[in-house]
């Protein structure tokens, strides 16, 4: 059984379903877990692709999982991902990293 951490993971994407996909299952496998993971995701409305494969993982992993539709670029993602954190603790963490 893993060990939940008091970190609050945050990640930006814009337009890549597959990678994020990906980066949850990674940290799904990983020891420690993330108290929770936001992800924060740029594409402007009516570009759901990344929200149609997010979505139905969400119930499946062993951690909280917010979904947040925020555009602006990377860096203001980061800051909604940080401001919607449950914990003192973040680590960002892009959607093509891999632990």
């Amino acid at each position: 059984m893993s060990e939940r951490s008091e970190i609050t993971i945050v990640t930006p994407t814009f337009r890549r379903p597959k990678e994020t996909a990906e980066l949850l299952d990674n940290f799904s496998r990983q020891t420690r877990l993330p108290v929770e993971v936001i992800l924060v995701d740029g594409a402007p409305e009516g570009e759901n692709e990344t929200e149609e494969i997010v979505r139905p993982l969400i119930p499946r992993l062993p951690f909280p999982c917010r979904y947040i539709r925020h555009g602006g670029g990377t860096a203001i993602q980061r800051n909604v991902g940080i401001g919607n954190a449950g914990s003192p603790l973040i680590a960002l963490i892009d959607d093509d990293i891999r632990l």
